[in-house]
Formats: C-alpha cells, structure tokens, sequence
C-alpha cells in the first residue's frame, strides 16, 4: 500500500479576502491535492513538489470560510489534534474595517523560553513579534487581520543564526564547499524556508491569515544591488551566479507565485510552462537568469498589486532586483515598473492607497541627506574620494532610496496624482522595512494631501550597539545642521524611533485610515511576551 503523501511546508493563504484567496502547499511527491473540492495536480521543480489550490469565492455576508487540505485521499491539514480552528480564515465584513498586519526582518532561530534572555553571537533577538502575534491570535487576545504583508527578508541567507547553521551542516552531511557560503543551491534555499516557516506559530498564522511577500536584500546576500561596483565584485566570485539563480528560483514558488491572483496566475506563461513540464527547474533557471540580468520576458515583473473591496489599492514594487546600478542613470525601480506604478496611482478608483517599497523611502532626515551626500561624492569621479564614499555605501548599507539620483522625488510626483481630483479623499501611505527600527514620516505634496511613509521592522533581529549608536547619530541635529545643503524633500519624522520588535497594524474604512505600531516586549519572568502599542495616528490628512 501506498504511504499518504507527507505535507513538508504550509498550507499558507495566500492572495486577499474574500475574492481572491489560494491555498500553497509543499509535499514529499507528486499527487493530487483537494481543498474544499477544487482539485489540482502538483507541480515539481527540482525534485520538490508544490500546488496552488485556489478557494472558491464566498458570498459578502459570510464572516469566515474554513478547508481542509486533502492528498490522493488523506486528510492532511488541519490535524486532527488541532482541529477546524487551525483551517479558519476570518473575512472582511462588508462595511466593516479592513484589519492589515506588516512587517519585515525576521531571523530565523528556535524560540527561547520566554523567561530567559537567551544570547548568542548575534546578539539578543528578543521576543518574536510575529510569533507574538499568532500567539494573541491563537489565545483570543487580539482577532486575526484580514492579510499580513512581509515586506522583506522572510528568510536570511546570510547573517544566519547558528541554530540554521547547524540544521543546515545537518542536512548536508557537512559543512559546504571549500569557498562557497551555506546557502547557494536551490536545495539549500529548500531547507532555509522550511526551518524559518516550521515555527508552529508561524505555521499556524500563515494557515489562518492570508498574506502577501516581497524579498529584500536578505532573502538573496546582504547590500544585494547596492551599486555598479558592488555588482561587479560579486560577478567575480565564483558562486554568485548559482546563489542569486537559486535564490530568485526559491523566492518565485515560496514567495512570489503566491503573490499573484488567481488569474494572473492562469494568464502567466512561466507559470504554465512549469506546471506543464515533468519537472520545471530548467524553466524557471532560465527565467530567473534573464530576470538577474534585467533581459526580462516583456512584461514580466517581481511587482504586482491588489485591490481589497474597491476600498484599498495595495502596490507592492520591487526595489531591489531591477534596481538601475549605472551611475549616471541610478534608480530604485526599472523603466518598467516606473511605468506600471504611475499608471496603476493614477488609475486605481480605490479611495486608500498603499505603495509597499522593502526599503524606506523616506529615512530620518540626518540619514537621508547623509545618503545622498555619500551619493554625490561617488559621482564626483574624484578617485580617492569616490572610492571612500563606495565604501561607505557598502560599509553602513546607504542604499535606500535617497542614494539613487532622484527617485525620491520622482515617487513623490507619482503619489500626488493619486486621486488628483478630489485630494481631500483617502489617503497615501509607504510602507517599509529593512533599517531594524520603525519610525513614522510625512510628506505634504503639492496637491494638498499628506503622504504616509511608515516603517516596520524588525519581526525579529539582534539589536546591534554599533548600529543603534551610528543611526542616532545620523539622525542628530549636528548630522543635519552639516548636511543642510542635500536636503531633497521637505518631510518630518513623525514619531519613533523604535528599536525593538515590532510589527505595524493598519485598518481602513470608507473615509479613514489609521497605522500603528507594536512592539514585543516581556514584562515579568515566566510570561508571553505580549505587543504593546507605542503609537497610533490617524493617515487621511491634509495640509
């Protein structure tokens, strides 16, 4: 007799309640798998076996729609210890506020016993907050939100804890190849996933809340794209190719097919041509390869966006890969994503709007201008100084969007013809991650409204002296008051900030938006850490 087949990874929601929502899963070899009575066959990509198994659209006036994830005929989810709660996903109520939770930076490493401050040579990660929130969904503290968007680095390819380290010289049968890091195959980007999203917390919030994902530097090597020269010293070693392929393949079946709907997916020929062949590796390297190489199929793209019940239009972009290094012509996104985001703000009949870049567009003022001062030196040509200015870049990661040319105020002029008719309408909001603290800024733009730029992060990361001490000090008045002349953009930093774990809340009705920001903390020994609020603020002003 056959053994059932083995669910390795997920179920994960992915996609937006309550229109567009599809079931991921990994398992140990081809089948059919059935969720609520849609069935699909598997598909393989190096030997590992995936499905998508869309749900079936639900009738506004339900509350929560549950499944059942079944293979070849065995029940796989939800275990029966568990039962239908881990399998629940709660919907919008029509009229009702769309609840988002967000976030970015989560090291991957066992979970302490809370009573114990447990170091290692990463430092304190402190609480988990995206545990922490599963924790207070699971306990009935707080209800679950209607999507969690990760921001970037889900996994860490590098900067690993040891406890991955280990797992991963584990599963080897040693430690990796005489001059390449732990992490370069696809079979090694394989184990990284499955550890990091193992947590049975994380397992069961990603089961129960739908989500959306964007990679940062991390989920590839640290600084990725930081500059023409950076690129051309990583082209130099020999394992680079196979790392950024294997990552970029890892990154489209965990994190990025998910992010499309379901018929982007069904119009999608990559996604076709994978589900067609015997084993889809060969066609997704190839197209991961050109997409490294900014040789993009047309139209192809790591953005995507979403529209939530007309009320919110959420634009995620991707502002690392198609980075332009050339100095004279340095940006944040590609010609074609330039091109897609201006068309989809100016468009988009939806009343809120939110722009999810990984890195932040706009920095407390003392980094920013910092950054683009470093910028100028680079360009200035002048040899020594331009080589101390890369290495700066490179050493204290001054690669947002400030330091290319002026895509910070190119993305403000797109902002501002969001709703252009009626400004005093909906609101504007950036969210970001990457910089291990949280803040919150704004821009008035010249129609009148206020853009939002809101910044969570980390999920879960050490806290660093060194760096705590240079971003005060960036963000000093002194910095500021010496850096006066390479302000770009007329902005405050709002509230924070902060530096421990946090995760952001966001919740739109028709005609208000509000963000906040909670941190994980532990108040006393032998207890949960809990999220605690830090500051909340209302997003649909104007000047």
């Amino acid at each position: 007799m056959t053994a059932a087949p083995k669910l390795l990874l997920g179920p994960i929601v992915r996609g937006t309640a309550p229109k567009d929502l599809t079931v991921w899963v990994e398992l140990d070899r081809p089948c059919k798998v059935d969720v609520n009575g849609t069935r699909v066959s598997t598909f393989c990509i190096a030997g590992h076996h995936y499905a998508l198994v869309p749900l079936r659209p639900v009738t506004p006036d339900v509350i929560s729609i549950s499944y059942s994830v079944i293979a070849d005929g065995s029940l796989l989810w939800p275990p029966p210890e568990i039962g239908p709660s881990a399998a629940t996903i709660a919907l919008p109520v029509v009229n009702s506020a769309i609840q988002i939770a967000g976030g970015s930076c989560r090291q991957q490493a066992p979970e302490p016993l809370w009573f114990r401050r447990k170091s290692s040579s990463y430092g304190d990660l402190g609480p988990d907050a995206l545990a922490t929130l599963a924790h207070e969904i699971e306990s009935g503290v707080r209800p679950a939100p209607h999507l969690i968007l990760l921001t970037g680095d889900q996994v860490y390819a590098d900067e690993k804890h040891e406890s991955v380290e280990c797992r991963l010289a584990i599963r080897r049968g040693g430690p990796p190849e005489f001059g390449r890091p732990d992490v370069t195959s696809f079979e090694e980007y394989t184990w990284l996933y499955q550890h990091t999203w193992a947590h049975p917390k994380i397992r069961r919030l990603l089961a129960t809340v739908p989500s959306l994902m964007v990679f940062d530097d991390h989920d590839i090597i640290d600084d990725w794209n930081t500059s023409q020269s950076w690129a051309a010293e990583m082209s130099e070693k020999n394992w680079w190719s196979d790392r950024v392929i294997s990552g970029l393949m890892a990154y489209w079946v965990y994190q990025h097919v998910g992010n499309l709907s379901s018929a982007q997916r069904s119009d999608d020929p990559l996604f076709a041509a994978i589900s067609a062949a015997d084993d889809g590796a060969e066609v997704l390297e190839t197209f991961c390869d050109l997409m490294t190489r900014n040789d993009a199929p047309k139209g192809a793209s790591w953005s995507y966006s979403h529209t939530l019940d007309d009320r919110l239009c959420i634009a995620v972009v991707d502002s690392r890969c198609g980075r332009v290094l050339d100095p004279d012509s340095r940006s944040v996104l590609s010609p074609y994503d330039w091109r897609w985001l201006e068309q989809l703000v100016k468009t988009t009949p939806a009343e809120h709007l939110l722009v999810v870049t990984s890195v932040p567009w706009l920095l407390p003022d003392g980094i920013q201008r910092l950054e683009r001062r470093v910028s100028s030196l680079i360009n200035s040509d002048r040899g020594f100084i331009s080589r101390v200015g890369e290495f700066l870049r490179q050493a204290v990661d001054l690669e947002h969007w400030a330091a290319f040319g002026n895509s910070a105020r190119r993305l403000a002029a797109v902002l501002d013809t969001f709703q252009a008719d009626d400004c005093q309408r909906g609101s504007v909001t950036v969210l970001s991650g990457d910089v291990h603290f949280a803040y919150t800024a704004e821009l008035p733009l010249p129609s009148g409204r206020i853009a939002n730029q809101v910044v969570a992060s980390p999920l879960r990361q050490s806290e660093y002296t060194f760096e705590r001490a240079a971003r005060r000090i960036a963000m000093s008045r002194f910095c500021r008051r010496l850096l006066r002349r390479h302000a770009d953009l007329a902005y405050d930093v709002t509230n924070g900030p902060w530096f421990r774990n946090n995760v952001a809340h966001f919740s739109y009705t028709h005609g208000a938006a509000r963000a906040r920001i909670s941190q994980a903390r532990t108040r006393r020994a032998r207890s949960h850490p809990k999220l605690e609020t830090v500051f909340e603020t209302a997003l649909t002003r104007q000047r």
